[in-house]
Order: structure tokens, then sequence, then C-alpha cells
């Protein structure tokens, strides 16, 4: 154990007892507090760990999507079938002090070994990178955030955030066959982005639950590009003064030619 609270992983054969039903049992922690909240199992026996950790040494495998945290985050670790080894392990939103509460169920599994996590966005919101974003733009204190990554944790397929100008934490996660996204979670306020609601309205109290249903292919290549002009040393005409409004222009081969755009994706 190398913090006051490590998450720990146990494989058990349910069809033995006692001491020879443990299969195995292994620590999954740096020096700080880290707990374990989801496990998922593929075909191939790999456990698929997801949890919160507040050590800046959590143990990472190279190339993954995060390799540092500065202040908390949510981490998913894959373990291969034999528990001796991370086949990958990383932070998610370790810039955004993201991390989960006390939901159970943080983590999701498709069949192609993608994972998704649910969890919380505080403080350095941006920190988070957004990819294919339902929401881009950080919505208040705490905002619930759902993400999705490849097989190997090496890129982040899918991430965004969820919430309004309240409080909005994300505790649950499922994913269907065609890869929709589920997430359920909880409300403080009136200000999460209710769509084709059951109840649009916020019910008071202390909080209300929420449930999102995202779609399995976002608007992630909804980009438009406008051509704005020409920058120096062309600037919006040739060497001859003529102007680059027309709808044909003759350049010499291997020219460089510098131009600006406008680009809007996701809103």
């Amino acid at each position: 154990m190398l913090g006051n609270a490590d998450a720990f992983v146990a494989k058990i054969d349910t069809t033995q007892s006692g001491a020879a039903s443990l299969i195995y049992s292994t620590y999954l922690g740096g020096s700080g507090t880290d707990i374990g909240l989801g496990i998922r199992v593929d075909s191939s026996g790999n456990a698929f760990v997801s949890g919160e950790t507040a050590s800046a040494n959590f143990p990472t495998t190279p190339g993954v999507v995060e390799t540092n945290n500065p202040c908390r985050a949510l981490f998913v670790s894959k373990l291969n079938a034999s528990g001796l080894a991370l086949v990958y392990s990383t932070y998610v939103g370790g810039g955004s002090c993201a991390g989960a509460d006390v939901g159970e169920h943080t983590l999701a599994l498709d069949s192609s070994g993608n994972a998704y996590v649910t969890g919380l966005a505080a403080g350095d919101a941006p920190g988070l990178p957004m990819v294919c974003a339902v929401q881009p733009v950080f919505g208040g204190s705490i905002d619930a955030i759902v993400a999705k990554l490849n097989a190997t944790g090496t890129a982040y397929l899918f991430s965004t955030f969820l919430g309004g100008s309240g409080g909005e934490v994300g505790y649950g996660i499922a994913v269907d066959s065609g890869g929709n996204m589920y997430v359920t979670g909880l409300a403080d306020s009136g200000g999460f982005p209710a769509v084709n609601a059951a109840q649009s309205g916020y019910g008071g109290g202390y909080s209300d639950a929420i449930v999102a249903k995202i779609s399995a292919s976002p608007p992630c290549g909804s980009c438009s590009l406008v051509f704005t002009g020409f920058l120096a040393p062309i600037s919006g005409a040739d060497a001859t003064g003529g102007s680059f409004a027309s709808p044909l222009r003759t350049f010499k081969m291997n020219s460089t030619i510098p131009v600006k755009f406008s680009a809007t994706c996701n809103g």
C-alpha cells in the first residue's frame, strides 16, 4: 500500500470457497487517496477499473491520454487477465480537478474495448480536452463530465461537459449495442440542459436526478470553414494590383499562398 487509502482489484472464483477462491488481488494507487468505484470485464478476462485519485504518482502507462495530475482526477486502468500487469492506466480530466462522487457505476465498456466514464469537473475546467463535445463550454462551478477512451487508452474518442450554472455530477453510465451513451446523476439547480425532456423543469429541494442519452455519433465532424481573405504579403491584391475577389487566379507552382479561414466546430 503506497498511500493512506489505495484502490484494490480482486478476482474471485465463485466455484471455490475460502482462500482457494481468490485468483488474484492487488493494490492500485499512489501516495494519495485512491478509490475504486467501477469495474467491468471484457470477453478475454481483462478488468477495467475506474475511480478517483488524489495521487500525483498514481500508476500510469506510457502514451495514455493523461499522465499528470495537478489536482485530483478520475482514473481508468485496464489489468490483464492474470492481474499481474497494467495493459494501460490513465488519469481522466486531471487538469479539471475532475473526480467522482459516490456513484458505483462510473464505468461502461463496449464490445470493441472502448471505455466510458462519467464523474464531475470543478475548478480549472478548461483542463479537460473537449472531443466531439455536445457541450464544449463549462457550465458552472461543477459540471458532470462524460468521456470515451479508445481500446488502448491513448486517445479520447469523445468527451464533454454536461451541466448548467449550478452543480451537476455524473453517477452512472451505460452504453447500448449501437454505442449510444446513457448517463445518470444529479443536478442542484434549474440550469441543466434539458432536451426532449420528460420533465423539463427543476423539481426543487436539494437536487433532482438527471438522465441523458448521448448519440453514438455526436457532431464530431460538423465543422464549417469560411474563406475570409488573404494575408500579407498578398492581402487582397496581386502584384499587378488585381483583386482576389475574381473567380479565377493563377499562381506560380510551389508558391506559398497565406490565406485566412474562419472555423466553427460544434458551436
